[in-house]
């Protein structure tokens, strides 16, 4: 990129809405000036070989790094059906709809945020996924993993729809068991905001844990079972099975984990759980006093933190 052209990029940022397609782009030109070209109607992407007509795909333009170290390290191949965007992974494809998403594939299939071994054979396991999201992470323990049996808990009724839509796409209907509804500390219905582009942050709290600047939200009902139940009748209708757990519920998790029966911790012999904002130390505390091993990592962190637990 002329150096003249790059000045004139840096002052069409001052005038665009931060959260517009244009500024996206933008930023892009600025970030890597050899990886377009462009006209009137289109926007060609080099490197992902994809072409975006303008004005669509904003969120491709904003997790764009994302989206080049899929392509670079994994071999993700990218495509547009029918206006919308599918990314391949090794054996899975998954819809993708916001910037967000794109991390979240980073973290399963580039940071193997969730690539664990065990001692037994994996189809000796029954994974626990409360707070699915998208089902990224249950459709990657289905199909990489080969996880016989997952059972995901998702209580915003939009994100489980999208869920869904991802695990069909994998024909993995068979061995992903969907839940509509939240675990936690007790029986309760809420109202809550809800950010469509943020909807891997969205607890019980609603918007409340996200740092980024929303541009469109609405408030949904969610229904919130006391996780005794369901997770005691887990534990008697797979008698045989052992047990995984990823608990990723934007701030539920400190109430959930004391309903959590000791008849599946007694079998559960890994816990991958993401805590917020009141700090790792009550969780900590609570895998050691049944029998876990534990690592936490940024501990110190005010937002959240992950900790991976084993049996002792």
């Amino acid at each position: 990129m002329h150096k003249l052209e790059r000045i004139i990029n840096k002052i069409k940022l001052r005038y665009y809405n931060p959260n517009s397609w244009n500024h996206a782009l933008t930023v892009l030109k600025l970030d890597y000036p050899e990886e377009f070209s462009e006209n009137l109607e289109f926007v060609a992407l080099k490197q992902l070989d994809l072409t975006l007509e303008h004005n669509l795909f904003r969120f491709l333009l904003q997790g764009y790094e994302n989206a080049l170290v899929l392509k670079q390290l994994r071999g993700a191949e990218f495509n547009i059906e029918n206006h919308k965007l599918f990314i391949t992974l090794d054996t899975l494809t998954f819809e993708v709809q916001t910037a967000e998403e794109l991390f979240i594939l980073k973290e399963i299939f580039v940071e193997g945020v969730y690539n664990f071994n065990l001692q037994h054979d994996m189809e000796d396991y029954l994974l626990i996924d409360i707070g699915m999201n998208v089902s990224y992470a249950s459709c990657y323990f289905a199909k990489v993993k080969q996880i016989p049996q997952i059972i995901y808990f998702e209580p915003f009724t939009p994100t489980y729809n999208q869920g869904k839509v991802n695990i069909a796409l994998n024909d993995l209907d068979g061995k992903i068991d969907a839940r509509n509804y939240g675990l936690g500390g007790c029986n309760e219905v809420l109202s809550v905001p809800y950010a469509p582009e943020f909807r891997g942050q969205v607890g019980i709290q609603g918007t409340d844990y996200i740092r980024s600047n929303i541009t469109e939200s609405a408030i949904e009902k969610i229904y919130i079972k006391n996780a005794f139940e369901p997770l005691l009748a887990i534990v008697n209708d797979f008698s045989s099975k052992r047990f995984i757990m990823k608990i990723d519920c934007e701030g539920a998790e400190y109430n959930l984990i004391e309903r959590i029966p000791l008849k599946m911790l007694e079998r559960c012999d890994l816990i991958m759980m993401e805590w917020h904002e009141k700090g790792p130390k009550p969780i900590e505390q609570w895998l050691q006093e049944n029998g876990f091993t534990n690592m936490s990592f940024y501990p110190y962190s005010k937002r959240a933190g992950m900790i991976y637990a084993i049996k002792s």
